[in-house]
């Protein structure tokens, strides 16, 4: 969107002065929005068009009237050298570079000022998160590829037909100066106060917000300037969205299939598993529980459990590791075996889940179930027997985390725990295997809910419907987030559980009902605490 942007705006531009109608300053922006919209119209959904067009328009309203030198310390402010003696003529000759420079450096200031705080609103609305060292990268990397980076690549376009040494020479030289610059720019990324999590704003929040921003970077004349600030800072302190003291929530979010479940009380946070994916950005965790934690303003979790290594299960712990910052890794196999990066493996507190051992995390009690200290199916990890059983116990209610833990091992863990495995919630282990939950497994657990996380129309066609019909036959109500999108679970002492559905609670607009007269249509998912 923005390489479509520039190119309307240029035509836009180039067709109005061929027309002797001149573009005015926004002319040209709302031109080249409307042909983008005309073309695709589901880019108004995208947050790259609004970035995009929100940058442009807020530079443009912020440059209104500060054109050319004036008093304000432009170049017509710098003192006019006298040619007398040598170092005033040395004067003379530089006074053009250093005009040029100096209104190059304002002119950069004002433009990063009016998209910082231009965008914030923006920013904070799609991404739950403000960059505090944004300004900083910009106005590294901005010079760095217009001066540098830019400039080599034309030279090694043009000296390829003259000599691919030379084009190769160049291209590696300019390779080199972009893995600098990302180097850089990744450090800066690293630092702790890099960017802060902030809650997603309600609509009124956003529209105070953004009539602050406008007022802010309006142009000079603008009165009641001093009123934008009060404006934008519920935006930049919103409350997090926690449980209620007493409460527990149990949150299975849509990650495919596999297996990551968030445990909360309004003091501590635990995630069962980090849901699949082969690391980096392309991780379930990455693009779902970490945008979804940092829309309620949460930046950390205290705890990871990672039930076995199969991908399903651990192939997001690299990025929950880096992202979320947990404090306690839980397994059930040697930690080393999830390669995670010596330096973050040195942050966490490493914890072997054992039968029999137990946990306090604020007001939850994590009893671990399974696997035994000698069991010898230590020797690998990935089997679905070396699954970490928990079961996390507060005054509200309980959950039993089970992972892939085989039928085959139902009996053994019922003999062994009994009544200990009472609890509200089950997650169903092997997202809903044919044999998974047995009976047996059932009649000790005796939830009132279960949760599958499975993938929609996965290959496996979980989950079964044998499982389904012994859930069904127990009077289990069963959460699908194939069918039913993210689901979670409100616990709370002597009440009963209140369920939230993303696809029920929060549809898309295609598939929200028209309301009755004098009915109020609901908006909003896992908001309200």
């Amino acid at each position: 969107i923005p390489a479509q942007r520039t190119c309307w705006m240029l035509l836009s531009a180039a067709l109005l002065n061929a027309a002797g109608r001149g573009a005015g300053p926004f002319d040209a922006v709302l031109i080249a929005a409307g042909i983008v919209v005309a073309i695709d119209p589901w880019a108004v959904g995208t947050a790259g068009f609004w970035l995009s067009y929100g940058a442009v328009t807020a530079i443009m309203l912020c440059a209104q009237g500060r054109e050319g030198p004036g008093p304000r310390g432009g170049p017509a402010a710098l003192p006019e050298p006298s040619p007398a003696s040598p170092a005033g003529a040395v004067a003379v000759l530089l006074r053009p570079a250093a005009l040029s420079l100096s209104s190059g450096m304002r002119a950069a200031a004002m433009s990063q000022w009016a998209a910082t705080i231009g965008l914030a609103p923006m920013v904070v609305a799609f991404f739950s998160t403000l960059s505090l060292i944004g300004p900083a990268a910009n106005a590294l990397a901005i010079p760095w590829v217009s001066f540098l980076v830019t400039p080599i690549a034309v030279a090694a376009a043009l000296a390829g037909p003259l000599s691919s040494s030379l084009c190769s020479l160049l291209l590696s030289l300019d390779l080199w100066l972009i893995e600098l610059m990302i180097a850089v720019l990744q450090g800066l990324d690293s630092l702790p106060a890099a960017s802060a999590a902030i809650a997603r704003p309600d609509p009124w929040t956003l529209a105070a917000a953004s009539i602050g921003a406008a007022v802010l970077v309006a142009p000079p004349g603008m009165p009641l300037r001093a009123a934008g600030v009060p404006c934008l800072l519920p935006l930049l302190f919103a409350p997090q969205r926690l449980p209620a003291p007493d409460a527990l929530w149990i949150t299975a979010l849509d990650i495919g299939q596999g297996s990551s479940i968030l445990v909360e009380t309004r003091e501590a946070r635990l995630l069962y598993d980090a849901g699949p994916g082969q690391g980096g950005d392309r991780s379930a965790a990455a693009r779902f529980l970490v945008p979804y934690l940092r829309s309620r303003g949460i930046e950390r979790i205290d705890a990871l459990v990672v039930s076995h290594l199969d991908t399903g299960h651990a192939g997001g712990t690299a990025a929950v590791v880096e992202q979320l910052k947990p404090r306690l890794l839980l397994t059930s196999f040697d930690a080393r075996l999830l390669a995670l990066p010596e330096g973050a493996r040195r942050m966490l507190a490493l914890e072997r889940c054992e039968s029999g051992r137990r946990l306090a995390l604020g007001r939850m009690q994590l009893e671990m179930l399974h696997p035994s200290a000698s069991a010898e199916l230590r020797r690998d990890a990935r089997h679905d027997a070396a699954s970490c059983v928990i079961r996390i116990g507060t005054p509200a209610g309980s959950v039993l985390l089970a992972g892939d833990l085989p039928a085959s091992a139902d009996a053994a863990l019922v003999a062994a725990a009994g009544k200990r495995l009472r609890a509200t919630v089950l997650a169903v282990p092997q997202q809903g295997g044919r044999r998974a939950a047995s009976s047996g497994l059932l009649e000790a657990v005796t939830p009132s809910h279960a949760l599958l996380q499975v993938g929609y129309r996965n290959r496996h066609r979980h989950p079964h419907p044998d499982v389904l019909g012994r859930l069904a036959r127990q009077g289990v109500q069963v959460l699908r987030t194939d069918r039913d999108g993210a689901v979670q679970v409100r616990l709370r002492p002597d009440r009963a559980p209140t369920i939230l559905r993303q696809r029920q609670d929060s549809p898309p607009y295609w598939r929200l009902p028209v309301p009755a007269d004098g009915e109020r249509m609901a908006y909003g998912w896992l908001s309200d605490g």
